[in-house]
Protein backbone atom coordinates (compact mmCIF):
# COMPACT_ATOMS: atom_id res chain seq x y z
CA UNK A 1 0.00 0.00 0.00
CA UNK A 2 1.32 3.70 -0.96
CA UNK A 3 0.74 6.62 1.57
CA UNK A 4 -1.74 9.00 0.23
CA UNK A 5 -0.53 12.62 0.38
CA UNK A 6 -2.65 13.06 3.67
CA UNK A 7 0.28 10.82 5.22
CA UNK A 8 2.95 13.35 6.93
CA UNK A 9 6.21 12.74 5.34
CA UNK A 10 9.02 11.65 7.83
CA UNK A 11 12.14 13.66 8.89
CA UNK A 12 15.88 11.50 8.14
CA UNK A 13 15.44 10.85 11.35
CA UNK A 14 11.89 9.66 11.77
CA UNK A 15 10.40 6.30 10.64
CA UNK A 16 7.14 6.64 9.20
CA UNK A 17 4.39 2.99 8.87
CA UNK A 18 3.22 2.30 5.60
CA UNK A 19 0.71 -0.76 7.27
CA UNK A 20 -0.76 1.92 10.31
CA UNK A 21 0.30 5.49 8.73
CA UNK A 22 1.65 6.57 12.13
CA UNK A 23 5.17 8.51 11.92
CA UNK A 24 7.64 7.96 14.74
CA UNK A 25 10.68 10.62 16.33
CA UNK A 26 12.90 7.36 15.28
CA UNK A 27 13.55 3.80 14.15
CA UNK A 28 13.23 2.60 17.47
CA UNK A 29 9.80 3.58 18.12
CA UNK A 30 8.64 2.14 14.97
CA UNK A 31 10.26 -1.27 15.45
CA UNK A 32 8.98 -1.43 19.12
CA UNK A 33 5.49 -0.42 17.03
CA UNK A 34 5.62 -3.40 15.14
CA UNK A 35 5.71 -6.70 17.38
CA UNK A 36 5.38 -9.77 15.07
CA UNK A 37 4.52 -8.14 12.32
CA UNK A 38 1.66 -6.57 13.37
CA UNK A 39 1.36 -2.84 14.32
CA UNK A 40 0.63 -1.76 18.16
CA UNK A 41 -1.02 1.35 19.08
CA UNK A 42 1.74 3.61 20.49
CA UNK A 43 -0.26 4.53 23.64
CA UNK A 44 0.15 0.92 24.80
CA UNK A 45 4.03 1.73 24.75
CA UNK A 46 3.92 4.78 26.30
CA UNK A 47 4.69 7.07 23.60
CA UNK A 48 3.03 10.75 23.18
CA UNK A 49 2.36 12.36 19.97
CA UNK A 50 4.38 15.94 19.92
CA UNK A 51 3.08 19.08 18.57
CA UNK A 52 3.57 17.93 15.07
CA UNK A 53 1.76 14.41 15.49
CA UNK A 54 5.05 12.30 15.75
CA UNK A 55 4.90 9.76 18.55
CA UNK A 56 7.91 9.93 20.56
CA UNK A 57 9.15 8.43 24.03
CA UNK A 58 8.38 10.72 27.26
CA UNK A 59 11.52 12.51 28.52
CA UNK A 60 13.22 10.63 31.34
CA UNK A 61 13.80 11.99 34.70
CA UNK A 62 17.14 13.36 34.24
CA UNK A 63 15.92 15.36 31.06
CA UNK A 64 13.14 16.94 32.58
CA UNK A 65 15.42 17.94 35.58
CA UNK A 66 17.76 19.61 33.16
CA UNK A 67 15.24 21.25 31.06
CA UNK A 68 14.14 22.58 34.50
CA UNK A 69 17.71 23.87 35.04
CA UNK A 70 17.63 26.28 32.29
Amino acid sequence: MTCSDSCRHPAPSQAHCGACHITFGGVGNFDRHRKSGACVRPERLGLRANAFNVWVSPPDEAAQARFRAM
